[in-house]
């Protein structure tokens, strides 16, 4: 009695451990990662949609599974219901392990096959569904190995597969391979019509690709279908791994468990050296496969999203920058007034760092919408939101949002009213889709709200104008029709400098400098006149060049002409326009 309730503590122990250690970690390292996956399905809370989920095989695994992932848009929500998964799967295994050989107390063995697959929940081309249905299996092959007489194991043989083929799909794979070590295990020949189970499933996967259910019989034994990317090959086969973890901890069990006895006075240390090994395969392996890159980015893109505009800058991964993350990033430094003056401060290359094209990935769909709607391109926004919510396999409510947004400016009701019903089936966002029901058919309400009515003024004049491929005629108009806002000139005049198309420049300087719509000139926009004009210095001061930026640019030049190109003096005008145009390329 001692020894057992020794024993339980350790337990106890081990696993609040492993918990704790887990989520601080997964909220520590992951925790803009299951933000950002929670935006990528639309669960409706609708009977028809568990219908239609349960209609098909695997459906109710799928159905738990966005479930749960719905609840990722709350803080910690993410990394407790991971957490939570991966102990209930090593609870379920432990007692499998310890049915199959009591004596055999490893935690270690129980818990790899969810180590394996706690990390696959890390990949965001990884379906959790392939987690929920291995728990189900573990929960079904534990009921199977705890029936006490042979005719209903023999019974439970043929009808779990059938109950596991539609509630789990593929995985019914992982119980047919655990009974088989099972049965091979045991030494009475009538065991072996558990068998039986496999002409089951290998019938209910003919049934499948006979059925359209599965586009090929060999889905019907693989886990392809838990990942969407298959082109990734070396995680692909990651996932195989975790399937296989799942028999060979069970043939470990059965072959070599029952003939090794832990002594009750080593337990503990050998609890700990247990604990140590799981988590320090667990940190190796997250980290070898961890792309910080597109964790970096998932966290700007929720700053982003939230309009947390100094975030993104004091975030800014300056290292692992691609454009992307440099447009977010500019998009920030002009919301915070901060565009003209830093913009040098950041790696520039040339227009796109302003405004990438689109690169056709569900991702850039997302920040391009975002980044076109604050600008206030507003028909481009609505594009790059539709090409998105098409891209998107289980939808995509953040897009969906903005295709309601982009609706309501246009004054596209009906359509906006759609949108806006599928957003009320859901649980986290049904309070934003009511609330934005007041708009419909309302162009008074719309044009007075400060947002709406704001980018809807710019498109009053020549509105077809604004959904052209033309970014800069787009920025243009923009700025023509509504010169309260200075986002889109400042955009139009920064991509001409990048660019380094002083031509264009000049242009929109002679045609709106000096007018409403261009009534001062920036610290950049002055140095860009300096360079074009640099032989009017007379002129300088109608131009709108202050006399401390035509003293920096004498400066300048005449550390230039002293050949001082090494020294201090030359990197003090690192953020100039004027070393830019010379010395940085494209």
């Amino acid at each position: 009695m001692e020894k057992e309730k020794y024993n339980y503590i350790i337990r106890c122990f081990f696993w609040g451990s492993t918990g704790l250690i887990l989520f601080l970690f997964l909220q520590y390292k992951y925790a803009f990662y299951f933000l950002y996956i929670e935006q990528l399905q639309l669960f409706p809370l609708t009977n028809d949609y568990f219908i239609q989920k349960l209609s098909t095989p695997g459906g109710l695994v799928s159905y738990l599974a966005e479930f749960i992932t719905q609840f990722y848009s709350l803080p910690y929500v993410g990394a407790s219901m991971t957490t939570i998964l991966f102990l209930f799967g090593c609870f379920c295994m432990q007692k499998i392990t310890n049915k199959l050989a009591p004596a055999f107390d490893s935690l270690i063995v129980a818990t790899v096959p969810m180590v394996c697959f706690c990390l696959l929940q890390l990949d965001m081309n990884y379906r959790q569904e392939g987690t929920v249905a291995f728990i189900l299996v573990l929960v079904f092959f534990y009921l199977f190995i705890c029936l006490p007489h042979f005719y209903l194991r023999l019974t439970a043989s043929v009808i779990i597969p059938v109950i596991l083929f539609w509630l789990a799909g593929p995985t019914t794979t992982l119980f047919i391979t655990g009974v088989v070590i099972w049965t091979l295990q045991k030494r009475p020949l009538r065991e072996y019509w558990s068998l039986l189970s496999i002409p089951t499933w290998l019938m209910l996967s003919w049934l499948s690709c006979y059925q359209a259910w599965q586009s090929n019989i060999w889905e019907s034994f693989i886990p392809n279908i838990y990942y969407t990317d298959l082109s990734q090959v070396s995680n692909l086969s990651f996932l195989y791994c975790a399937w296989i973890s799942f028999p060979v901890s069970l043939f470990i069990t059965v072959s070599i468990g029952r003939k090794i006895h832990i002594a009750h006075k080593r337990i503990i240390f050998f609890r700990l050296f247990e604990l140590g090994i799981i988590f320090a395969g667990f940190w190796f392996i997250s980290e070898k496969n961890q792309d910080t890159t597109l964790l970096a980015n998932m966290e700007q893109d929720y700053y982003l999203r939230n309009k947390r505009w100094k975030d993104i800058i004091s975030t800014f991964p300056a290292q692992k920058s691609n454009l992307q993350t440099i447009n977010i990033l500019n998009l920030a430094l002009s919301n915070e007034g901060k565009l003209d003056q830093d913009l040098f401060k950041y790696p520039q290359r040339g227009g796109e760092t302003l405004l990438s094209n689109w690169d056709e990935r569900l991702s850039g769909a997302i920040a391009q919408a975002d980044l076109h709607y604050m600008i206030g391109n507003i028909g481009a926004a609505q594009k790059y939101a539709y090409e998105g919510y098409i891209l998107s396999p289980n939808g995509n409510p953040r897009l969906l949002k903005r295709l309601i947004d982009t609706n309501l400016i246009f004054g596209f009701y009906p359509v906006a009213e759609k949108y806006i019903t599928i957003l009320e089936q859901t649980c986290f966002y049904k309070k934003w889709a009511q609330e934005h029901r007041k708009y419909l058919n309302n162009d008074k309400m719309v044009e007075s709200d400060s947002e709406y009515g704001h980018k809807r003024k710019a498109l009053k004049e020549n509105p077809d104008e604004t959904v052209c491929l033309d970014f800069t005629r787009v920025l243009e108009r923009l700025a023509a029709n509504n010169p309260d806002n200075p986002i889109p000139l400042l955009y139009l005049t920064t991509f001409h400098l990048l660019n380094k198309d002083l031509t264009s420049f000049d242009h929109l300087y002679k045609k709106y400098y000096q007018t409403k719509i261009w009534p001062t000139l920036t610290i950049r926009q002055q140095e860009a006149v300096i360079a074009w004009y640099e032989d009017q210095r007379p002129n300088w001061p109608e131009k709108g060049i202050s006399p401390e930026t035509g003293q920096r640019y004498l400066a300048l030049k005449d550390a230039l002409q002293n050949h001082n190109l090494g020294n201090k003096a030359i990197a003090s005008f690192e953020d100039t326009y004027w070393y830019y145009l010379l010395f940085k390329k494209e």
